[in-house]
């Protein structure tokens, strides 16, 4: 009955080892995918900081674009009033001298 006991005890005593093995393995990769986690929480940081930045840089570069665009705009618009003035200016010169080619 010892001799039982005694094997039942060395089975139980391999059993726990091996839980005991078992457990210390699962805390490894537990560690081992928090670790994991952890790094990849970083780098979608660090890769949504760099999106954030490099949209901003293009939104900047869209505005200046924008603001040339409106002054070039404005600049022909100006051009245009400046040309239909001086065309009304001339309007009764030009009509004297095709008077005077009709009449010729």
């Amino acid at each position: 009955c010892k001799e039982e006991l005694s094997q039942v005890a060395k089975g139980q005593s391999a059993q726990l080892r091996d839980f005991s093995e078992f457990s210390r393995r699962l805390d490894v990769m537990e560690k081992a995918s928090e670790d994991s986690v952890s790094k990849s929480r970083e780098h979608l940081r660090d890769t949504s900081k760099s999106l954030s930045e490099r949209i901003s840089e293009v939104e900047e570069r869209l505005l200046r674009t924008a603001e040339q665009h409106d002054v070039s705009l404005l600049s022909v618009r100006n051009e245009l009033v400046r040309v239909a003035g001086a065309a009304q200016d001339m309007a009764p010169e030009v009509e004297q001298a095709c008077r005077r080619l009709i009449g010729e």
